[in-house]
């Protein structure tokens, strides 16, 4: 063996008790730094802690996944409120009521309406019911579309 193969020994002595110029002497091994890399043992943690790292990313991504699906009012509140604060940054909104949040999915359906005339595919919608404001947003974007007035009419109940 070479000495590099060799392990490192330390030794380590102290006076015995009987006489001052007796001694015991321990040797201690320790591995070779060079070799550490060399060892199975070193390879095997090695490859279980990459094995580990992703299985529990992605076990943890699949049980806030779980997490959204069985709330998904959680998931839609989220939603709103991630809306509401990009728009925020962008104009006053009312505070004292949450809003309703729309994303247009097919444009062409509400061209005939003035508020929709430059509306797009993936654009969301807040509707304040008590403030009675209706503002469209686009996330592509960052902008404000449009800004209206919301006319909310109260619903007969049962009076003709």
């Amino acid at each position: 063996m070479t000495s590099e193969q060799q392990p490192r020994k330390i030794k380590v002595s102290w006076p015995s008790q009987q006489s001052a110029k007796s001694s015991k002497r321990i040797q201690f091994s320790l591995p070779n730094p060079r070799n550490l890399f060399k060892s199975k043992a070193f390879v095997v943690v090695i490859v279980v802690l990459i094995a580990a790292l992703p299985a529990f990313y992605f076990y943890n991504k699949s049980r806030v996944a779980e997490q959204r699906l069985n709330d998904p009012n959680t998931a839609n509140q989220q939603v709103i409120n991630a809306v509401v604060k990009k728009v925020s940054h962008l104009m006053l909104l009312p505070t004292d009521e949450q809003p309703t949040l729309a994303t247009i999915s097919d444009a062409s359906k509400t061209k005939g309406q003035p508020f929709f005339t430059n509306a797009k595919n993936g654009d969301k919608l807040l509707v304040f019911t008590n403030a009675r404001k209706a503002i469209l947003y686009r996330p592509s974007t960052n902008l404000i579309i449009e800004v209206a007035p919301l006319n909310v009419s109260p619903s007969s109940s049962g009076t003709q």
